[in-house]
C-alpha cells in the first residue's frame, strides 16, 4: 500500500520531474508571471498535470486510433477510380449487361486499381479484414455498374466528364444586364 511519504509520491525523473536546466529555463520563460492562464488551462492542469504538459507544453496531438475498416472516403476514392476507368475504356455503345469482354474489362480494372491502392500504402483497414473488404468494394461497384447499364438509354445516355474540373482556377464571368441594368 502506498502511504503519504512513500518515495513514489516524491517527484523524480521516472514520474515526471524535469531536471534539465535548459528545459527548466525555457519553461520559466514560457510560463512566466505574465503568462495569461485561461480557465480551461487551469482546469486541465488541476485534473492532470501530465496531460496539460503533453497538450499545452509539448503540443502533442492525439493521433487517434486507426479505423479497423476501410474509411468511406477511401471507399469512394476506389469506387470513383474504378468507375472512371470502366466508363473511359468500355466500348460504345455500352452493353445492357455486364458480361463477356465488358465484364473482363471491369475485373482487370478492379484488380489493377485495388493492387495500386495496396502498393501505395494507403490505410485500407486491418490487413486481416482487407481481403473481405476488397471483395466487397469490387462487388459493390460491379453491382452499381450492372444496375446503371440496365437503366441507361444506350442511344443518348452515356456517363461522361468523369474527371471534369470545377472550382475557381478559371473564374466564371457572367455577361449581360445585371440588377442595376
Amino acid at each position: 500500500m502506498i502511504t503519504e511519504g512513500h518515495p513514489v509520491l516524491s517527484p523524480n525523473p521516472w514520474n515526471g520531474e524535469i531536471r534539465d536546466q535548459v528545459v527548466l529555463d525555457w519553461l520559466a520563460e514560457r510560463f512566466n508571471a505574465e503568462y495569461p492562464w485561461s480557465a480551461g488551462q487551469l482546469e486541465q492542469y488541476s485534473k492532470c498535470p501530465f496531460v496539460f504538459f503533453v497538450n499545452r507544453v509539448l503540443r502533442l496531438a492525439d493521433s487517434g486510433e486507426a479505423d479497423e475498416q476501410l474509411s468511406p472516403l477511401a471507399f469512394g476514392g476506389i469506387a470513383h477510380d474504378l468507375l472512371e476507368r470502366f466508363y473511359s475504356e468500355a466500348e460504345r455503345p455500352l452493353p445492357a449487361f455486364l458480361e463477356g469482354a465488358v465484364l473482363d474489362l471491369f475485373e482487370r480494372a478492379a484488380e489493377e486499381i485495388l493492387a495500386n491502392r495496396e502498393a501505395e500504402g494507403e490505410w485500407l483497414g486491418l490487413p486481416v479484414l482487407w481481403q473481405v473488404t476488397r471483395r466487397s468494394v469490387r462487388d459493390c461497384v460491379r453491382a452499381y455498374i450492372e444496375w446503371e447499364l440496365g437503366h441507361l438509354d444506350k442511344k443518348s445516355e452515356v456517363p461522361h466528364l468523369t474527371e471534369y474540373a470545377f472550382g475557381f482556377d478559371d473564374p466564371f464571368v457572367i455577361r449581360g444586364a445585371g440588377v442595376s441594368g
